[in-house]
């Protein structure tokens, strides 16, 4: 039973489903996509082909249109976007889908994990409000895939989106930048995202580094406790998550087909 499904989430005895729809209201908040339209109870997202999250469809919230309907309108405002059609399934959607993708298949698996806030400041760390070229120069090499494949100039498009208090961290190995991550305070809630090493520096706890320098930023504003995502098959940022206390709230699965 998959865990992005209603009865596999059930199963798993997780957190209510406006818990879950909590935590994808703060995911849509932190990292925004540059075009979105409305589609009955659902959310079509395209954000230049950053990330798949926002460039995937959203269930969410039901609606009257079919699920063959949703999904044949999907397909083609996504080939208007030049995108192929993706839609993310959590235990939140509505309707369920999954037995209505036939031709899809899943591009991958996100876990949400939560904990509490660990606040830990450091000389060798530094939070800026906008992202420093050190932070572009650590996250382009760590997290391609997050910050524009290469191209900045949608990433920093996404960035300026956000409302919510963002937090840039940068870990240094004297002056060298070897590690990033970049948080966001909504209400008592800290979303971190993009954390990456570079190679040949990892297994040091510049990681750790940064979640605690993002943790001591999010407090001064209120913050309490932290979410983060992390893909199902990466081991190592699990322990390290799994080291923070952090644990499993619910997952989503990103569904595509070969259009375009």
């Amino acid at each position: 039973m998959q865990p992005w499904t209603p009865d596999g989430h059930a199963a798993l005895g997780r957190p209510d489903i406006d818990h879950v729809r909590r935590l994808e209201d703060l995911s849509h908040r932190s990292w925004p996509p540059l075009v979105l339209a409305p589609l009955g109870g659902w959310t079509l997202r395209a954000g230049a082909g950053i990330t798949r999250r926002i460039n995937s469809a959203w269930p969410r919230r039901p609606c009257t249109l079919t699920p063959e309907q949703l999904l044949a309108a999907t397909r083609s405002w996504y080939a208007r976007q030049g995108l192929p059609p993706m839609v993310q399934l959590s235990p939140a959607n509505a309707p369920p889908l999954a037995e209505h993708l036939e031709g899809w298949t899943v591009s991958d698996e996100v876990l949400v994990l939560e904990g509490p806030l660990t606040a830990a400041a450091r000389a060798d760390v530094r939070v800026d409000g906008w992202p420093t070229e050190d932070w572009w120069s650590v996250a382009t090499r760590t997290a391609e895939h997050q910050v524009g494949h290469g191209r900045r100039e949608p990433g920093e498009a996404i960035l300026r989106k956000i409302a919510k208090p963002s937090g840039y961290a940068v870990a240094y190995d004297g002056d060298e930048p070897v590690a990033v991550g970049r948080g966001v305070v909504d209400g008592r809630s800290l979303g971190v995202f993009t954390i990456g090493t570079l190679a040949g520096h990892r297994g040091r706890g510049h990681g750790r580094a940064v979640m605690g320098a993002l943790g001591a930023w999010a407090a001064g504003l209120g913050a309490t406790s932290t979410w983060l995502q992390v893909e199902a098959g990466n081991a190592p940022a699990r322990a390290l998550y799994a080291d923070l206390h952090e644990v499993y709230s619910y997952a989503y699965a990103s569904w595509q087909t070969g259009d375009r």
